[in-house]
């Protein structure tokens, strides 16, 4: 009777174990195994919204190359030969160009950008026109343009937009009369935030293009 209890405990061993195969074998090949390699090929988009992001929010704006056919892509120009601090560039190293205060700290304002945007909102055209008229006028002032994210989104997606951002505000400032060699641009993706707490409020202050300047 013990021989005969033992085989029937392995036959139904044997059979839970087909069940179980058999059960995985019919889940991987439905939708859900399918649609995986799928998901995980926007995971950095997913990540890049909190769950109280309403991506239907009227700050949306898809990342898109298009969306800067007129103010950047079109007649953009080249970045200076020389960066602040390397022999020829005639200008002392990042360092030494420091935030704009006073009068200058009226004219060269924040400029702020919708989420996941690099396009120069037009509530901000009048700030950037003023910049830029100033650059024109005042030959011997530098600005290095700061381009800033909130802090969703991976690192390297986060620099590029940032660059993405500072030169664009430098391409317009070249179009009001600047000279290309007087603005320089850097990116801190969604390092140095502004306000580090985590929510909409901060994330909007988060989204920027920051000046710093410095005179001969």
């Amino acid at each position: 009777m013990k021989k005969y209890n033992t085989q029937l405990l392995s036959l139904l061993a044997c059979i839970t174990l087909a069940t179980s195969v058999s059960g995985c074998k019919k889940n991987r090949s439905s939708s859900q195994w399918d649609q995986t390699p799928v998901a995980s090929r926007f995971a950095t988009t997913s990540t890049l919204w909190s769950k109280d992001q309403d991506l239907a929010d009227s700050e949306f704006v898809s990342l898109k190359d298009e969306d800067l056919a007129v103010q950047y892509t079109d007649g953009a120009v080249a970045q200076p030969a020389y960066s602040p601090g390397e022999s020829g560039s005639g200008l002392p190293s990042f360092e030494f160009f420091v935030a704009p205060i006073g009068d200058l700290a009226a004219i060269f304002k924040t400029v702020y950008f919708a989420t996941d945007s690099y396009v120069v909102r037009d509530c901000c055209t009048k700030v950037i026109a003023g910049i830029g008229a100033f650059l024109k006028d005042h030959p011997n002032t530098y600005t290095v343009v700061g381009g800033f994210c909130d802090e969703r989104g991976a690192e390297a997606y986060n620099l590029s937009l940032g660059a993405k951002r500072a030169n664009t505000v430098r391409q317009q400032l070249i179009k009001q009369g600047a000279h290309p060699d007087q603005i320089h641009t850097i990116s801190y993706g969604k390092e140095q935030p502004l306000d580090i707490r985590h929510c909409q409020e901060a994330w909007t202050k988060n989204r920027r293009a920051e000046f710093k300047i410095y005179q001969k």
